[in-house]
């Protein structure tokens, strides 16, 4: 469906979403993305998208307001949480 809706170039060969450091759509800058769409050099895991959710949040809030997006996502830490098991 992004294909079809934005075009062959808003996506990578393997249909990852082609962003901004702002995590504005390179060719549709008006859009955001955040999720595991992202053609981003980052595992995919969920606990990112708090990360992604406060860029795209900070950078609407300045769309809205008149001006242009600030803030930049940064991948955090790339790491596998297990549980141990029950704490006494």
């Amino acid at each position: 469906m992004i294909v079809e809706s934005l075009g062959p170039d808003a996506v990578t060969a393997s249909k990852h979403v082609k962003v901004l450091p702002t995590l504005q759509l390179k060719s549709h800058p008006s859009i955001f993305a955040m999720g595991d769409i992202l053609d981003w050099p980052e595992q995919k895991q969920f606990f990112k998208a708090s990360g992604h959710s406060s860029v795209i949040t900070a950078n609407l809030m300045s769309v809205l307001e008149g001006s242009e997006p600030q803030k930049h996502y940064k991948t955090g830490p790339e790491m596998i949480l297990l549980t141990t098991g029950k704490v006494s």
